[in-house]
């Protein structure tokens, strides 16, 4: 499916009834310079799709192994806009909120255990299909499991201590983020080289 960006939002169109009626570029020797030009109009049924948000926390064996930095730069690398970022550490009643589906499971002791044993940073991506990209680039939940040149694949053999936690669909993330962020916490920017990462037309 082709996917159009205008400024922050990028159009899907729902049925084969689209048409790209004009198209034409002029590009600068930078994306800041004036020169840049982009005229597009686009017409289908479809409506539009912001690109999405989502939660991803680097987790306490993930600060305690000093994998942070390496880790968030393949995020970075990939292309996603870091949008909010903090450290804190979790505490119970946190963590139950959080985990609030496996309270009353048997592990969810030791799950609290290890999720308040040390800081932990909170952050939230944005990018389209950001929730299944990251997801795709953690790897399986264990990772014992999870192929080799995933996160989890490369830096981790445990399935509690699989170093990140990401939102697996558009409602977790929206609870997730609202559970760890203030919306004046949250920086919406378009990075210089965001029209480098991405065709116009895709």
């Amino acid at each position: 499916m082709t996917l159009f960006r205008v400024g922050r939002q990028v159009y899907t169109p729902r049925t084969e009834e689209w048409s790209v009626q004009a198209h034409r570029v002029s590009r600068g020797r930078s994306c800041r310079e004036p020169a840049v030009r982009l005229w597009l109009s686009i017409s289908f049924r479809g409506e539009p799709t912001l690109m999405e948000r989502t939660f991803v926390m680097f987790k306490p064996d993930c600060m305690e192994r000093g994998l942070f930095g390496s880790i968030l730069s393949r995020f970075e690398r990939k292309g996603l806009r870091l949008i909010a970022l903090k450290m804190l550490r979790i505490t119970p009643d946190l963590a139950k909120q959080h985990y609030a589906e496996h309270v009353e499971k048997p592990f969810y002791p030791g799950l609290e255990e290890f999720i308040t044993a040390s800081p932990v940073v909170a952050t939230v991506m944005e990018g389209p299909e950001v929730i299944r990209v990251v997801r795709d680039m953690l790897g399986a939940t264990s990772g014992l499991k999870a192929a080799p040149g995933t996160i989890r694949g490369d830096h981790s053999a445990s399935r509690q201590m699989n170093l990140v936690h990401a939102s697996d669909s558009p409602e977790s993330a929206a609870r997730e983020i609202d559970l760890y962020f203030k919306a004046d916490e949250i920086q919406q920017w378009d990075p210089t080289l965001a029209c480098w990462l991405q065709a116009p037309d895709e």
